[in-house]
């Protein structure tokens, strides 16, 4: 059983056509995270039971400011649902094309209407 601390990012080796993932520490992610040069834009994706398996808004606002501090100007949270793939949260920070801030969160199908 893996450590509840390391994830899947759903890359590693092939071997017949089977995915052998490798999972990575926090602080593997983090570091990766930090040294990335490209940090215009970045999707985090949550898979469907991590989605309704935990109170994710709470994770998603611990999160934010993870990516924040190492820089990253676009943050997009995607959530996985028997429906197809929602938009959680999706922050857009300050461009030089525009001087606003579009926040846009994702609410309970239950909540809309």
């Amino acid at each position: 059983m893996r450590s509840p601390h390391e994830f899947n990012l759903g890359i590693g080796e092939v071997r017949d056509g089977v995915l052998y993932s490798i999972h990575f520490s926090i602080e593997q992610i983090r570091h990766f995270l930090n040294s990335e040069r490209h940090k215009d834009f970045i999707v985090i994706w949550f898979e469907k039971p991590i989605m309704w398996g935990g109170p994710i808004q709470e994770t998603i606002q611990r999160l934010e400011p993870e990516f924040r501090k190492m820089g990253y100007k676009r943050i997009l949270f995607l959530g996985g649902h028997c429906c197809g793939v929602h938009v959680l949260k999706d922050v857009i920070a300050h461009y030089p094309y525009s001087n606003i801030l579009l926040p846009r969160v994702w609410k309970p199908m239950a909540q809309e209407n």
